[in-house]
C-alpha cells in the first residue's frame, strides 16, 4: 500500500506538483521501518526536490538515501537512486563523481529485460547537465518510447545515421523511401524496418520483445507467433541483403562490419525522396524512378499532391 502511495507521489511529481509530491513522499518515510523502503523514500525526496530545482536540499536526501543502497547492488532502485544523486553531484559542480555515478546507474539499467526507457532517461539527465557523450540522436530516435517519454525529449529533428553509400542500402524511415545501390523503391518491407532500427541503435542492439512491439505494434496477443515471424525476418536480411545480425542474451545487435554498409535518415518528411527532389514531375517520370507502372505512380502523385495541396 504504501509503495502504491509512492507511485501517487511521483504521479503529482510528473503533473508538476513538487509540493505536494514532496509531503505525500515524506509521510511514507516517516510511516517506514523497513530499511529498502526508506532508502526508496529518501531517493524520491532528492529526486522531487532536484526537479523543483532545490539542489542542496535534494543532496542532503541523496546523501541519507545512499546508506540504505549497498555498493555492488545492482538493483534498479539503486539506478534511479545513482542516477537522481549523478544529476544534483553536477549541478553542485562535481563533475568527475556525477560522471561516475551516471556510469554506474546506465551500466545497471542497460542490462537485457528492462525497459530501454531505463538507462535511457540517464542519458536525458546527463544531457541537461551539459556530459553527455552518447549520440543525442540515438536517444530521440529510439524504437517504440511511449509519447510520454518522448516529451521529455528537447531537440528531435531528423538525423542520418551513416553516411549515403554508392553501393550500400539507404532509408528513410519516415517516407519509406528506400534505395539499393542506385535503385529506388517506395514501400518499405519489415525486414528493412527492422535493419533501420538495428543502424540507429549500433551496439546498444534491440530486445526481441521491443523488436515485436514496434514492428507489430497492433499484434500484442500473438507474441508466440512473432517469435517465428521475427526469426524469418533475420533469415532473408542474411539471404536477401547479405547482412548477419546478431541475436544474444535476448537483444539484436548489427555488427559493427555492417555498419557502412547500411544508411538510415531518421524523422523528417513522408514525401518520397524523388517527389522532394521534383516536386513538380510527372508520373511518368515517378514510375521510372521507383520501377513501378504509370497507374501506380499517378495514383502515388494524387495521393501525396491531395495531401500536400
Amino acid at each position: 500500500m504504501r509503495l502504491a502511495r509512492l507511485g501517487w507521489a511521483d504521479a503529482w511529481a510528473g503533473a508538476g506538483n513538487f509540493e505536494r509530491a514532496i509531503s505525500l513522499a515524506d509521510a511514507i518515510l516517516q510511516e517506514s521501518s523497513e530499511p529498502l523502503l526508506r532508502g526508496i523514500c529518501l531517493s524520491a525526496l532528492g529526486e522531487y526536490q532536484a526537479r523543483a530545482g532545490d539542489h542542496k536540499t535534494a543532496a542532503r536526501f541523496l546523501e541519507k538515501a545512499r546508506e540504505f543502497f549497498k555498493e555492488g547492488d545492482e538493483t534498479p532502485d539503486r539506478a534511479v537512486f545513482l542516477k537522481w544523486h549523478a544529476f544534483v553531484l553536477a549541478k553542485l559542480g562535481k563533475v568527475p563523481a556525477a560522471q561516475s555515478a551516471f556510469q554506474s546507474a546506465q551500466k545497471i539499467l542497460q542490462r537485457p529485460g528492462l525497459r530501454p526507457e531505463g538507462f535511457l532517461d540517464v542519458l536525458r539527465l546527463q544531457r541537461e547537465v551539459g556530459l553527455l557523450e552518447e549520440n543525442w540522436a540515438r536517444v530521440v530516435h529510439y524504437p517504440g518510447t511511449p509519447r510520454r517519454f518522448r516529451a521529455r525529449l528537447s531537440e528531435q529533428a531528423p538525423y542520418r545515421f551513416g553516411a549515403p553509400s554508392g553501393s550500400g542500402i539507404g532509408i528513410e524511415l519516415a517516407s519509406e523511401d528506400y534505395r539499393i545501390g542506385k535503385k529506388r523503391y517506395l514501400g518499405l518491407p519489415i525486414e528493412l524496418k527492422l535493419l533501420a532500427n538495428l543502424r540507429i541503435l549500433e551496439d546498444w542492439g534491440l530486445s526481441l520483445l521491443r523488436a515485436k512491439t514496434v514492428l507489430w505494434p497492433d499484434e500484442a496477443f500473438s507474441f508466440i507467433q512473432l517469435e517465428g515471424r521475427l526469426r524469418s525476418l533475420i533469415h532473408r536480411l542474411r539471404n536477401e541483403y547479405g547482412i548477419r545480425v546478431l541475436v544474444k542474451d535476448g537483444q539484436i545487435t548489427l555488427p559493427e562490419s555492417a555498419l557502412d554498409r547500411v544508411s538510415v535518415l531518421a524523422g523528417g518528411s513522408e514525401i518520397p525522396a524523388f517527389l522532394r527532389e521534383h516536386p513538380e514531375c510527372r508520373a511518368s517520370e515517378l514510375a521510372t524512378a521507383y520501377s513501378v507502372s504509370n497507374q501506380t505512380a499517378w495514383r502515388w502523385l494524387n495521393q501525396y499532391r491531395t495531401a500536400n495541396s
